[in-house]
C-alpha cells in the first residue's frame, strides 16, 4: 500500500464526512449516474432508501435499468434482487453475523463507484480510501443559492477522483472518477436526512413479468 500525502486538516475533514454518514438513522436519495468512454455502462437513476439497522432498497430507472439488477431489497436475513436481462429474481441469504444493510450495499452493482459503500458500510472505508490514492487535496466551493461544498481531489497515477460533500451536513453530493477518456459520475439529489420511511419499502415485490430464478431452475432439473 502507498502512503497518502494529505494535510492532517484534510484527513480530519474527510473523517468528519465519513462519521456523518455512519451517524445516519435513515436516508433517502436519488443518484443520477452518467458516464462516457464506458460502453457497458448506461445512464440512469438509482433510488436509494435505507434505515438502520438492516433495511435497504435500491431501485433503478432509465437505461441503466436494462443493464443488470433493477431492484434490490435487503431486510432481515435476505437480499432480494431482480435482474432485467433475464427477467428473473432471486434471494440470497445473509451470513448469520451479517447485517442486511451492509451486505446489500457491499454486494451489488447498481452504483458503479465504490464511494457510497465506503462511506456507509465499510468500517475501514476511510483508511482504504487514503491507502488507494497517493495525494488528497481539499478546497471549498460556493454557488449562489446553494449549500457550500467541501471538495476533495484524490489522485494516483492516471486515476483521479473528485468528491463533493455538503459542507454543513458532511454528506456526499457528487462523485466523479476519471481515467484518460473514461469518466463516471454520480450526482446525489433529493437527499432526505433521517426521514420516516414506510415499512412497505422493505417488502420485496417482483417487477411485473419477472420469474423466480430458483423455481425456474428446479423446474428445468
Amino acid at each position: 500500500m502507498q502512503e497518502t500525502s494529505a494535510d492532517p486538516a484534510v484527513k480530519a475533514e474527510l473523517a468528519r464526512c465519513f462519521a456523518a454518514h455512519r451517524g445516519l438513522r435513515s436516508l433517502s436519495v436519488e443518484v443520477r449516474v452518467t458516464s462516457r468512454g464506458v460502453p457497458t455502462l448506461r445512464n440512469g437513476v438509482v433510488e436509494i432508501a435505507l434505515k438502520r439497522p438492516g433495511r435497504l432498497r435500491m431501485e433503478v430507472q432509465g437505461a441503466l435499468r436494462e443493464a443488470g439488477a433493477c431492484l434490490l431489497v435487503a431486510s432481515h436475513n435476505f437480499v432480494y434482487e431482480a435482474l432485467s436481462p433475464t427477467k428473473t429474481y432471486h434471494a440470497k441469504s445473509i451470513p448469520a453475523d451479517g447485517d442486511a444493510l451492509t451486505y446489500g450495499i457491499q454486494n451489488n452493482e447498481l452504483l458503479p463507484l465504490p464511494f457510497f459503500s465506503q462511506l456507509m458500510a465499510d468500517k475501514d472505508g476511510l483508511e482504504s480510501l487514503l491507502k488507494e490514492y497517493s495525494t488528497v487535496q481539499m478546497t471549498r466551493e460556493t454557488i449562489i443559492e446553494a449549500p457550500a461544498l467541501r471538495v476533495f481531489m484524490l489522485e494516483r497515477e492516471r486515476l483521479r477522483a473528485v468528491l463533493r460533500f455538503d459542507e454543513k451536513a458532511g454528506l456526499l453530493r457528487q462523485a466523479i472518477l476519471t481515467q484518460g477518456n473514461i469518466e463516471i459520475r454520480e450526482d446525489y439529489r433529493s437527499l432526505r436526512v433521517n426521514p420516516r420511511l414506510p415499512d412497505d419499502l422493505w417488502r420485496f415485490v417482483p417487477p411485473r413479468g419477472f420469474r423466480d430464478e430458483d423455481a425456474q431452475g428446479a423446474a428445468i432439473g
